[in-house]
């Protein structure tokens, strides 16, 4: 069949009584075969690591093996009561991201002000070259030709350098950066200025989740810190504390990704199962992979998986690129379909195939956290939608600062330019920026320690 006809006539209506069912049928198909092959690769690669974990990850991964088994066998006796369950554990992974990325915030505020205290303490400070330094970051900057790379590395600097701006100013990069959103898609607009309201509020305990005993105890010795009165051993001890805290974040962060990525592939399997119509060869021998996985799981060898099993896996990578390009051409033309078709798709009752379609389409995005209690259709968004979010970030930054420290002010506007999309529409804006930011700073052991920091982060070619 040729898809780009047939997504071509039902964007302009024709044949609709044909051509939705055939859509339907060759995206579900193609949303059963992708999902499961993704599913398949992560849960056999990360069952191991996450079975070591203890207290909410170990019951939530207990759900997904649970469900994967009935997945494996095609079992559909208990789709209701397996869905209820994804959702309630999705709720609560949902819930586990938001507390953690919390926590990040917080300490990722004190660790850039740490970061550079830290230097107050040298007993001799290098004398910084602020000419050399600038070329150097902007030959690092210029080193890859790819634009994607270049506004990373633009990103990454900025928020390591000094921070000598009015809050004017501020703002002003702030709404440059910003309105690279406009005509951006609803739920990616929404996503980021969701982290960036994050970002910009005070690191306070009030905001952080008390059940996490260990991860708070840590977070309230920070709390109505002096960094004025702060001798050496006491900055080498918080910086001690915050890799500590570092670390026991990102493991918790990445168990709960991992079991978000599994639970919202597990979701599409079993909310389209009832609609596709015939399983692909593939499809039968993921099955029988997750099977064959679940009895050695099951047997305690899971360790020592099978050489079939390992083939199979090695198949199914080559697979997923393989079949991509066509289900995201397919995908892509859904909500233009829908919109287009609603009164025949309510006509041929395909409705509850169409929701189902696009509740899947939201959950296939990688580690997707869109809420699918309420589907709406994509759609762009204009300037005066953009340029109200903004208002509402610059309102929450200024509240910030009335409460801040000079210091914790400065770290709060480095988070921001970390996170924006580059606020300069040349690179010698960037260079003129750079070269401002080293020139007005005056304390020594901040120069020392931004430049100590950005040659690391350069020699370690970190993005």
């Amino acid at each position: 069949m040729n898809i780009n006809r047939l997504i071509k006539d039902l964007k302009n209506g024709n044949n609709p009584e044909e051509n939705l069912s055939a859509y339907s049928q060759l995206l579900l198909a193609s949303y059963e075969r992708l999902t499961l092959g993704r599913f398949a690769l992560d849960f056999t690669e990360k069952y191991d690591v996450l079975a070591k974990e203890e207290g909410g990850v170990a019951d939530i991964l207990q759900v997904v093996a649970s469900v994967t088994r009935k997945i494996g066998n095609g079992q559909t006796d208990t789709l209701a009561q397996d869905l209820i369950r994804l959702d309630d554990m999705r709720g609560k992974v949902l819930e586990n991201l938001d507390a953690l990325e919390e926590y990040l915030h917080y300490f990722q505020l004190y660790e850039h002000i740490f970061n550079r205290l830290n230097y107050r303490f040298e007993d001799s400070l290098p004398l910084t070259d602020d000419a050399a330094l600038a070329r150097r970051l902007m030959g690092y900057i210029t080193e890859k030709q790819d634009a994607e790379t270049v506004n990373e590395r633009i990103q990454a600097i900025l928020g390591e350098l000094p921070v000598r701006l009015t809050t004017t100013k501020f703002f002003e990069l702030l709404e440059n950066g910003c309105l690279c959103y406009t005509g951006a898609r609803n739920d990616m607009a929404d996503s980021f200025f969701a982290r960036m309201e994050k970002c910009a509020a005070l690191p306070l305990t009030q905001r952080l989740d008390s059940r996490k005993e260990d991860l708070f105890a840590l977070a309230k010795e920070f709390e109505d810190i002096s960094f004025n009165d702060m001798d050496k051993d006491e900055c080498r001890e918080r910086l001690s504390k915050i890799s500590l805290a570092a670390s026991m974040v990102a493991r918790d962060l990445s168990n709960n990704v991992d079991l978000l990525e599994m639970i919202n592939n597990l979701y599409i399997l079993l909310i389209t199962q009832p609609y596709a119509v015939t399983e692909s060869k593939e499809c039968k021998e993921l099955r029988n992979i997750l099977r064959s996985y679940m009895r050695a799981v099951d047997s305690g060898d899971f360790l020592d998986i099978d050489a079939d099993i390992l083939g199979g896996l090695a198949k199914t990578v080559e697979d997923q690129q393989k079949y991509l390009g066509e289900h995201m051409l397919l995908e892509d033309a859904l909500d233009t379909i829908w919109t287009n078709n609603q009164q025949a798709i309510e006509g041929m009752m395909l409705g509850g195939i169409y929701k189902t379609l696009s509740t899947a389409q939201r959950l296939f995005m990688t580690n997707s956290r869109a809420d699918i209690s309420q589907i709406r259709p994509y759609y762009p968004v204009d300037r005066e939608q953009v340029s109200g979010r903004i208002r509402k970030l610059e309102e929450i930054y200024g509240q910030s600062f009335k409460n801040a420290s000079q210091i914790m002010k400065r770290s709060l506007i480095s988070m921001a330019l970390d996170n924006i999309p580059v606020p300069f529409d040349s690179l010698e804006k960037v260079e003129a920026y750079i070269c401002q930011s080293l020139a007005l700073c005056t304390e020594q052991y901040e120069r020392a320690a931004v430049d100590g920091l950005l040659n690391d982060f350069i020699q370690a070619k970190v993005v």
